[in-house]
Protein backbone atom coordinates (compact mmCIF):
# COMPACT_ATOMS: atom_id res chain seq x y z
CA UNK A 1 0.00 0.00 0.00
CA UNK A 2 1.53 3.28 -1.11
CA UNK A 3 1.26 6.35 1.04
CA UNK A 4 -0.11 9.57 -0.37
CA UNK A 5 2.43 12.30 -1.11
CA UNK A 6 2.55 15.03 1.49
CA UNK A 7 0.71 18.20 0.54
CA UNK A 8 3.14 21.03 0.11
CA UNK A 9 2.27 23.93 2.39
CA UNK A 10 2.15 27.32 0.74
CA UNK A 11 4.69 29.68 2.23
CA UNK A 12 3.51 33.10 3.28
CA UNK A 13 5.59 36.13 4.13
CA UNK A 14 5.83 37.10 7.79
CA UNK A 15 8.46 39.53 9.07
CA UNK A 16 11.15 37.91 11.21
CA UNK A 17 10.29 39.69 14.46
CA UNK A 18 9.44 37.00 17.00
CA UNK A 19 8.45 37.75 20.56
CA UNK A 20 5.56 39.21 22.50
CA UNK A 21 6.97 42.74 22.64
CA UNK A 22 7.53 42.88 18.89
CA UNK A 23 3.97 41.67 18.23
CA UNK A 24 2.57 44.21 20.71
CA UNK A 25 4.53 46.99 19.00
CA UNK A 26 3.12 45.89 15.64
CA UNK A 27 -0.46 46.11 16.93
CA UNK A 28 0.15 49.48 18.59
CA UNK A 29 1.85 50.72 15.41
CA UNK A 30 -1.10 49.53 13.34
CA UNK A 31 -3.47 51.36 15.68
CA UNK A 32 -1.44 54.56 15.36
CA UNK A 33 -1.46 54.32 11.54
CA UNK A 34 -5.21 53.66 11.30
CA UNK A 35 -6.00 56.36 13.89
CA UNK A 36 -5.05 58.98 11.26
CA UNK A 37 -7.54 57.57 8.71
CA UNK A 38 -10.46 59.75 9.77
CA UNK A 39 -8.14 62.77 9.83
CA UNK A 40 -7.11 62.13 6.22
CA UNK A 41 -10.78 61.85 5.15
CA UNK A 42 -11.90 64.99 7.00
CA UNK A 43 -8.93 67.07 5.80
CA UNK A 44 -9.29 66.01 2.15
CA UNK A 45 -12.89 67.17 1.77
CA UNK A 46 -13.70 64.47 -0.82
CA UNK A 47 -17.01 62.57 -0.79
CA UNK A 48 -17.56 59.36 1.19
CA UNK A 49 -17.61 57.22 -1.96
CA UNK A 50 -14.50 58.76 -3.53
CA UNK A 51 -12.63 58.43 -0.22
CA UNK A 52 -13.48 54.71 -0.32
CA UNK A 53 -12.13 54.45 -3.86
CA UNK A 54 -8.84 56.27 -3.22
CA UNK A 55 -8.13 54.53 0.10
CA UNK A 56 -8.57 51.08 -1.40
CA UNK A 57 -7.02 51.89 -4.78
CA UNK A 58 -3.77 53.31 -3.38
CA UNK A 59 -3.68 50.72 -0.61
CA UNK A 60 -4.46 47.86 -3.00
CA UNK A 61 -1.79 48.86 -5.51
CA UNK A 62 0.86 49.11 -2.79
CA UNK A 63 -0.16 45.70 -1.43
CA UNK A 64 -0.08 44.23 -4.93
CA UNK A 65 3.50 45.46 -5.39
CA UNK A 66 4.42 43.99 -2.00
CA UNK A 67 2.79 40.71 -3.02
CA UNK A 68 4.83 40.59 -6.21
CA UNK A 69 8.01 41.19 -4.19
CA UNK A 70 7.16 38.42 -1.71
CA UNK A 71 5.85 36.14 -4.50
CA UNK A 72 2.40 35.66 -3.02
CA UNK A 73 0.08 33.18 -4.71
CA UNK A 74 -3.46 34.22 -5.64
CA UNK A 75 -4.63 30.76 -6.66
CA UNK A 76 -7.78 29.74 -4.79
CA UNK A 77 -11.09 28.00 -5.36
CA UNK A 78 -14.14 29.90 -6.67
CA UNK A 79 -15.73 29.37 -3.25
CA UNK A 80 -12.85 31.23 -1.57
CA UNK A 81 -13.24 34.19 -3.93
CA UNK A 82 -17.03 34.14 -3.46
CA UNK A 83 -16.55 34.49 0.30
CA UNK A 84 -13.99 37.26 -0.27
CA UNK A 85 -16.62 38.97 -2.43
CA UNK A 86 -18.93 39.08 0.61
CA UNK A 87 -16.01 40.47 2.63
CA UNK A 88 -15.56 43.22 0.02
CA UNK A 89 -19.26 44.13 0.19
CA UNK A 90 -19.27 44.35 4.00
CA UNK A 91 -16.04 46.35 4.22
CA UNK A 92 -17.12 48.74 1.46
CA UNK A 93 -20.43 49.51 3.17
CA UNK A 94 -18.60 49.93 6.48
CA UNK A 95 -16.27 52.53 4.95
CA UNK A 96 -19.01 54.42 3.11
CA UNK A 97 -21.11 54.85 6.26
CA UNK A 98 -18.04 55.59 8.38
CA UNK A 99 -16.83 58.29 5.96
CA UNK A 100 -20.31 59.87 6.00
CA UNK A 101 -20.32 59.78 9.80
CA UNK A 102 -16.94 61.57 9.91
CA UNK A 103 -18.40 64.58 8.08
CA UNK A 104 -21.35 64.79 10.50
CA UNK A 105 -19.86 64.07 13.94
CA UNK A 106 -16.11 64.44 13.40
CA UNK A 107 -13.22 61.97 13.20
CA UNK A 108 -13.02 61.15 16.91
CA UNK A 109 -16.63 60.29 17.61
CA UNK A 110 -17.09 58.51 14.26
CA UNK A 111 -14.15 56.25 15.07
CA UNK A 112 -15.45 55.51 18.57
CA UNK A 113 -18.86 54.64 17.10
CA UNK A 114 -17.25 52.35 14.54
CA UNK A 115 -15.66 50.39 17.40
CA UNK A 116 -19.10 49.36 18.63
CA UNK A 117 -18.60 46.39 16.29
CA UNK A 118 -17.42 44.55 19.42
CA UNK A 119 -21.00 44.52 20.71
CA UNK A 120 -22.52 43.61 17.34
CA UNK A 121 -20.15 40.65 16.91
CA UNK A 122 -21.13 39.36 20.35
CA UNK A 123 -24.85 39.81 19.68
CA UNK A 124 -24.63 38.08 16.29
CA UNK A 125 -22.69 35.23 17.90
CA UNK A 126 -25.37 34.97 20.60
CA UNK A 127 -28.45 34.96 18.35
CA UNK A 128 -27.06 33.04 15.36
CA UNK A 129 -24.24 30.86 16.70
CA UNK A 130 -25.83 30.41 20.17
CA UNK A 131 -22.67 31.53 21.95
CA UNK A 132 -22.85 32.86 25.50
CA UNK A 133 -22.49 36.52 26.43
CA UNK A 134 -20.11 37.54 29.21
CA UNK A 135 -21.06 39.71 32.18
CA UNK A 136 -18.47 42.22 30.96
CA UNK A 137 -20.32 42.70 27.69
CA UNK A 138 -23.77 42.91 29.31
CA UNK A 139 -22.47 45.56 31.73
CA UNK A 140 -20.31 47.35 29.15
CA UNK A 141 -23.01 47.92 26.50
CA UNK A 142 -25.26 50.30 28.48
CA UNK A 143 -22.20 52.03 29.98
CA UNK A 144 -20.86 52.63 26.45
CA UNK A 145 -24.06 54.41 25.43
CA UNK A 146 -23.88 56.41 28.66
CA UNK A 147 -20.38 57.52 27.65
CA UNK A 148 -21.66 58.59 24.23
CA UNK A 149 -24.35 60.62 25.96
CA UNK A 150 -21.66 62.51 27.86
CA UNK A 151 -19.72 63.14 24.61
CA UNK A 152 -22.88 64.65 23.13
CA UNK A 153 -23.08 67.11 26.00
CA UNK A 154 -25.81 65.50 28.13
CA UNK A 155 -28.55 67.94 27.00
CA UNK A 156 -30.73 66.20 24.36
CA UNK A 157 -32.08 69.56 23.18
CA UNK A 158 -28.63 70.35 21.76
CA UNK A 159 -28.51 67.24 19.56
CA UNK A 160 -29.46 68.34 16.06
CA UNK A 161 -30.55 66.19 13.13
CA UNK A 162 -27.02 66.27 11.64
CA UNK A 163 -25.55 64.86 14.84
CA UNK A 164 -28.15 62.11 15.14
CA UNK A 165 -27.68 61.21 11.46
CA UNK A 166 -23.92 60.95 11.98
CA UNK A 167 -24.40 58.75 15.04
CA UNK A 168 -26.72 56.46 13.11
CA UNK A 169 -24.23 56.23 10.25
CA UNK A 170 -21.39 55.44 12.68
CA UNK A 171 -23.36 52.65 14.34
CA UNK A 172 -24.43 51.29 10.95
CA UNK A 173 -20.76 51.30 9.91
CA UNK A 174 -19.91 49.27 13.02
CA UNK A 175 -22.63 46.76 12.09
CA UNK A 176 -21.09 46.20 8.64
CA UNK A 177 -17.61 46.05 10.16
CA UNK A 178 -18.80 43.31 12.53
CA UNK A 179 -20.07 41.30 9.55
CA UNK A 180 -16.78 41.99 7.74
CA UNK A 181 -14.75 40.55 10.63
CA UNK A 182 -16.97 37.47 10.99
CA UNK A 183 -16.89 36.63 7.28
CA UNK A 184 -13.15 37.38 7.03
CA UNK A 185 -12.46 34.99 9.92
CA UNK A 186 -14.45 32.33 8.10
CA UNK A 187 -12.47 32.90 4.90
CA UNK A 188 -9.18 32.40 6.80
CA UNK A 189 -10.38 29.01 8.09
CA UNK A 190 -11.35 27.66 4.67
CA UNK A 191 -9.26 25.10 2.86
CA UNK A 192 -7.17 26.49 0.01
CA UNK A 193 -7.22 29.99 1.42
CA UNK A 194 -4.75 32.59 0.20
CA UNK A 195 -2.19 34.38 2.38
CA UNK A 196 -3.06 37.48 4.45
CA UNK A 197 -1.18 39.79 2.06
CA UNK A 198 -2.96 38.27 -0.95
CA UNK A 199 -6.32 38.46 0.84
CA UNK A 200 -5.83 42.10 1.77
CA UNK A 201 -4.81 42.89 -1.81
CA UNK A 202 -7.92 41.24 -3.26
CA UNK A 203 -10.18 42.91 -0.67
CA UNK A 204 -8.62 46.34 -1.21
CA UNK A 205 -8.88 46.27 -5.00
CA UNK A 206 -12.39 44.82 -4.78
CA UNK A 207 -13.44 47.67 -2.50
CA UNK A 208 -11.86 50.15 -4.94
CA UNK A 209 -14.11 48.78 -7.69
CA UNK A 210 -17.10 49.07 -5.35
CA UNK A 211 -16.11 52.68 -4.59
CA UNK A 212 -15.92 53.42 -8.31
CA UNK A 213 -19.48 52.17 -8.88
CA UNK A 214 -20.66 54.00 -5.74
CA UNK A 215 -19.29 57.27 -7.14
CA UNK A 216 -21.12 56.77 -10.41
CA UNK A 217 -24.35 55.75 -8.65
CA UNK A 218 -24.32 58.72 -6.25
CA UNK A 219 -23.06 61.25 -8.77
CA UNK A 220 -19.93 61.92 -6.70
CA UNK A 221 -16.93 63.27 -8.55
CA UNK A 222 -13.63 61.39 -8.51
CA UNK A 223 -11.79 64.65 -9.13
CA UNK A 224 -9.34 65.53 -6.36
CA UNK A 225 -9.91 69.24 -5.61
CA UNK A 226 -6.39 70.20 -4.50
CA UNK A 227 -2.87 68.80 -4.31
CA UNK A 228 -3.25 68.69 -0.52
CA UNK A 229 -6.41 66.57 -0.86
CA UNK A 230 -4.51 64.25 -3.19
CA UNK A 231 -1.71 63.89 -0.63
CA UNK A 232 -4.29 63.09 2.08
CA UNK A 233 -5.83 60.35 -0.06
CA UNK A 234 -2.42 58.91 -0.94
CA UNK A 235 -1.47 58.77 2.75
CA UNK A 236 -4.90 57.34 3.56
CA UNK A 237 -4.28 54.42 1.21
CA UNK A 238 -0.64 53.81 2.13
CA UNK A 239 -0.81 54.39 5.89
CA UNK A 240 -4.42 53.66 6.82
CA UNK A 241 -5.17 50.75 4.50
CA UNK A 242 -1.87 49.06 3.64
CA UNK A 243 0.60 49.66 6.47
CA UNK A 244 -1.89 49.74 9.34
CA UNK A 245 -3.71 46.66 8.07
CA UNK A 246 -0.48 44.71 7.60
CA UNK A 247 0.79 45.55 11.09
CA UNK A 248 -2.48 44.28 12.56
CA UNK A 249 -2.34 41.17 10.37
CA UNK A 250 1.23 40.37 11.40
CA UNK A 251 0.95 41.30 15.08
CA UNK A 252 -2.45 40.02 16.25
CA UNK A 253 -1.87 36.28 15.57
CA UNK A 254 1.27 36.42 17.74
CA UNK A 255 -0.52 37.89 20.77
CA UNK A 256 -2.76 36.24 23.32
CA UNK A 257 -6.37 37.28 22.65
CA UNK A 258 -6.59 38.94 26.08
CA UNK A 259 -3.85 41.40 25.01
CA UNK A 260 -4.54 41.93 21.31
CA UNK A 261 -8.12 43.22 21.66
CA UNK A 262 -7.39 45.89 24.30
CA UNK A 263 -4.28 47.08 22.42
CA UNK A 264 -6.45 47.80 19.37
CA UNK A 265 -8.24 50.47 21.43
CA UNK A 266 -5.18 52.65 20.74
CA UNK A 267 -6.85 53.53 17.42
CA UNK A 268 -10.11 55.15 18.64
CA UNK A 269 -8.36 56.79 21.61
CA UNK A 270 -5.82 58.47 19.33
CA UNK A 271 -8.45 59.38 16.72
CA UNK A 272 -10.37 61.23 19.44
CA UNK A 273 -7.14 62.98 20.49
CA UNK A 274 -6.34 64.02 16.89
CA UNK A 275 -9.89 65.42 16.54
CA UNK A 276 -9.24 67.66 19.55
CA UNK A 277 -5.80 68.76 18.31
CA UNK A 278 -6.49 69.22 14.58
CA UNK A 279 -10.20 70.08 14.33
CA UNK A 280 -10.81 71.91 17.61
CA UNK A 281 -13.25 69.38 19.05
CA UNK A 282 -14.49 70.95 22.33
CA UNK A 283 -12.49 69.12 24.99
CA UNK A 284 -14.69 69.73 28.02
CA UNK A 285 -14.38 67.58 31.12
CA UNK A 286 -17.65 65.78 30.26
CA UNK A 287 -16.54 65.13 26.67
CA UNK A 288 -13.23 63.59 27.73
CA UNK A 289 -14.91 61.65 30.53
CA UNK A 290 -17.47 60.32 28.05
CA UNK A 291 -14.72 59.15 25.68
CA UNK A 292 -12.84 57.44 28.52
CA UNK A 293 -16.03 55.73 29.76
CA UNK A 294 -16.99 54.56 26.25
CA UNK A 295 -13.52 53.18 25.47
CA UNK A 296 -13.35 51.59 28.91
CA UNK A 297 -16.69 49.86 28.40
CA UNK A 298 -15.51 48.52 25.02
CA UNK A 299 -12.42 47.16 26.77
CA UNK A 300 -14.66 45.63 29.46
CA UNK A 301 -16.73 43.90 26.78
CA UNK A 302 -13.69 42.64 24.84
CA UNK A 303 -11.95 41.37 27.96
CA UNK A 304 -15.12 39.71 29.25
CA UNK A 305 -15.80 37.85 26.01
CA UNK A 306 -12.19 36.69 25.73
CA UNK A 307 -12.18 35.35 29.30
CA UNK A 308 -15.46 33.54 28.62
CA UNK A 309 -14.09 31.96 25.42
CA UNK A 310 -10.94 30.88 27.27
CA UNK A 311 -12.98 29.19 30.02
CA UNK A 312 -15.18 27.43 27.48
CA UNK A 313 -12.12 26.21 25.54
CA UNK A 314 -10.57 24.77 28.71
CA UNK A 315 -13.83 22.97 29.56
CA UNK A 316 -13.98 21.41 26.08
CA UNK A 317 -10.41 20.10 26.46
CA UNK A 318 -11.15 18.35 29.75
Amino acid sequence: MTSKPAVKQRKTYMPAMPGLWAAALMVVGGGVCISFSAIFVKASGVSAASALFYRCFFGGISLLLLGLFTRESYRASPKTYAVLGIVVLCFSLDLVFWHSSIFHVGPGMATILANFHVFFIALISFFIFKERLSCGLLVGLPIAFGGLWLILGVNPAQTGSNLMLGMGQGLFASWWYALYILVLRHSQKMGGRISPIASMTVISLGCAVFGLFACFASGSSLAIPTAFAGLMMLLYGLVGQALGGLLFTWGLPRLPASLGGPLMLVQPALAFTWDILFFDLPATLLTVLGAVITLGSIYLAVNGQMRLEKRQASVRQE
